[in-house]
């Protein structure tokens, strides 16, 4: 039985328009090239004040410096705005060869159902992603190419409408790290007023922006918005297939039902078989009672916001767990790697911090692992029946795609997340699910992935929920306790919701590390009731040597100072925040 949702409160939280994460790609690539001068149609997006240029600022990935991210914000006219691509003032020469160097270029806008709203800020929904795709860069012959005064180009394959009146974003990113430097010093320009994050100019921190505010001015790139004819055609995507036969009981005007039964004949029998037929708006309903599923899900194509993918699972388990057959001397030999998740009849055993040893009521029905022969071994009294171990990289995989809804499912004895989420994505939904057992997160965001979760339950991982990078998470009503390491933590990335409660995690139970970010309303977090690591942890905090906590040490708030019996922060209705909102 589950723990009871906590009341829920509505969620005021306001977004800034910079939270900015990229689609799967959108549309074909994005062709760039150096000009020296702007191209002749095109308009600017803002009101420089003279001198066009009076500073720069650096977009980089360095191995010894990590990286910088640009976003600029503006708002086309009333009447619309169709661009056929960019075009950047560059300030400085480059100290980079940029040799096979990846731009990566995203454009979102506030969702339409916030135009009762603050210009520039979401309130709720997350950013709609306009465009999304990369660019190669030019290389840097020389270091020669990209000299102050030039133009980078970037001409997209298809005309791009902005929406008339609501604000937009640019996002500026390298796309992948390399072992040399990459870098571009762009131009910027004050603006002929004071700029606010609802306006055209820079999002961002550093030297250099606070040493625009500090002056009562604000500087926004100099960028120019193409309006001739795209620089190349795309490519017809080519037609799904609607002639293969489908177990279909019924089908809606937007999508086909794809049943998944191994019981039933006319049905699909496997999660792979329904998915490699899946397209826009097809919903795998996979039957009640019919698992556990002992494979992967993965599903390679995007739905569309209007036509999503739909898994509805029924309440069943999709799991990287096989059965351990024990032999008639009770042992059993294991052909997956340590570290692994062992379960007996549904229940996760840990190894203990101390002693390395399988976590059991008794000596006489523990169960021992011996690596040099890899033999399990039952004690006498301990029950041969019901034992499980996890053999499944990944359960519920989700790569580089957008628009897939994921309801009423468990996931479960991964080697590494039950929900595991990378490249870039858009309308991702989780409706009623549970990650459990698994040896690295219950759910893990990476990249640039916009997802949100309603009604999550994550117990007995190594970490509860542990988002990373550029990726942005909504939640509501979330409950984690009981995982071996870290109960929630963002590194990089950014979580906002409401309905929150923390508990039983072995090490840390709120954590943000590398300035993430965690909003929320209505969050409980109780106190650590560890004064050593209870249990051997395997990921990301397996090497820690610090005691249990109940915050981690980035948020920098005092437990003791917080109110609440054996709570670290009841903030209801205030919201609570481990960073400051983001201002001019």
């Amino acid at each position: 039985m589950h723990p009871r949702p906590l009341r829920s409160v509505p969620l005021l939280v306001l977004v800034a328009l910079a939270v900015l994460s990229a689609a799967g790609p959108l549309r074909a690539a994005v062709t760039a090239r150096i000009a020296e001068d702007a191209p002749a149609a095109s308009v600017p997006v803002a009101a420089w004040a003279e001198p066009l240029a009076s500073g720069g600022w650096r977009l980089y990935s360095r191995d010894d410096q990590g990286r910088r991210e640009l976003t600029q914000h503006w708002t086309p006219p009333a009447a619309g705005q169709t661009i056929t691509g960019l075009a950047l003032r560059i300030q400085a020469g480059s100290s980079a060869p940029l040799d096979d160097s990846r731009l990566r270029i995203s454009i979102t806008t506030t969702p339409a159902s916030s135009s009762g709203a603050p210009a520039g800020l979401a309130p709720g929904p997350l950013p709609d992603v306009l465009f999304s795709d990369d660019a190669v860069l030019p290389p840097n012959t020389g270091l020669q190419v990209y000299r102050k005064g030039r133009w980078l180009v970037l001409g997209f394959a298809e005309p791009l409408a902005l929406p008339a009146g609501r604000p937009v974003a640019l996002h500026l990113a390298f796309a992948a790290p390399k072992p040399g430097p990459q870098d571009i010093i762009f131009s910027i320009a004050p603006l002929t007023t004071r700029d606010t994050v609802t306006a055209s100019g820079f999002a961002q921190e550093g030297g250099e922006w606070k040493w625009w505010r500090d002056k009562g001015v604000s500087g926004a790139l100099v960028l120019r918005l193409l309006t001739d004819a795209p620089a190349t055609s795309a490519a017809a995507a080519p037609a799904a297939d609607a002639s293969a036969p489908l177990p279909a009981e019924t089908t809606a005007s937007t999508g086909r039902w794809l049943r998944i039964d191994p019981r039933d004949p006319a049905a699909f029998p496997t999660l792979a078989a329904a998915a490699a037929t899946a397209r826009p708006g097809d919903t795998l309903w996979i039957a009640p009672g019919s698992g556990p599923y002992r494979e992967e899900l993965y599903i390679a194509k995007s739905g569309t916001p209007d036509a999503p993918v739909t898994v509805e699972g029924n309440g069943n388990e999709i799991t990287g767990f096989d059965p351990v057959i024990f032999s008639p001397q009770r042992s059993a030999t294991v052909t997956t790697d340590y570290p692994f998740v062992l379960r007996h009849r549904g229940v996760r055993l840990p190894e203990e911090a101390s002693t390395g040893r399988f976590v059991a009521p008794s000596a006489s029905s523990a169960i021992t692992w011996d690596p040099a022969t890899k033999t399990l071994t039952l004690g006498p009294e301990a029950d041969p029946e019901g034992w499980e171990i996890s053999t499944r990289y990944f359960v519920v995989r989700i790569q580089g795609v957008s628009h897939h809804r994921y309801r009423n499912l468990v996931a479960s004895g991964a080697r590494n997340d039950g929900f595991n989420l990378h490249g870039r994505g858009s309308g991702l939904l989780f409706e009623n699910i549970t990650g459990c057992h698994n040896l690295d997160e219950g759910f893990s965001a990476h990249d640039d992935i916009l997802s949100e979760i309603r009604e999550g339950r994550f117990f007995g991982n190594d970490n509860g929920m542990y988002n990373i990078q550029r990726s942005h998470t909504r939640v509501r009503d979330l409950l984690i306790w009981n995982n071996l390491g870290i109960g929630l933590c963002q590194r990089e990335a950014t979580l906002e919701g409401e309905n929150i409660r923390i508990w039983g995690n072995g090490m840390v139970q709120l954590a943000t590390e590398k300035s993430g970010v965690i909003r929320a309303r209505n969050l409980v977090v109780h106190r650590n009731p560890y004064a050593a690591r209870p249990w051997r942890t395997y990921m990301e905090s397996a090497k820690s040597t610090a005691a249990p906590a109940t915050l981690g040490g980035e948020i920098g708030r005092q437990p003791d100072a917080l109110p609440g019996p054996g709570l670290v922060e009841n903030p209801d209705p205030a919201p609570w925040q481990t960073a400051p909102a983001a201002t001019p």
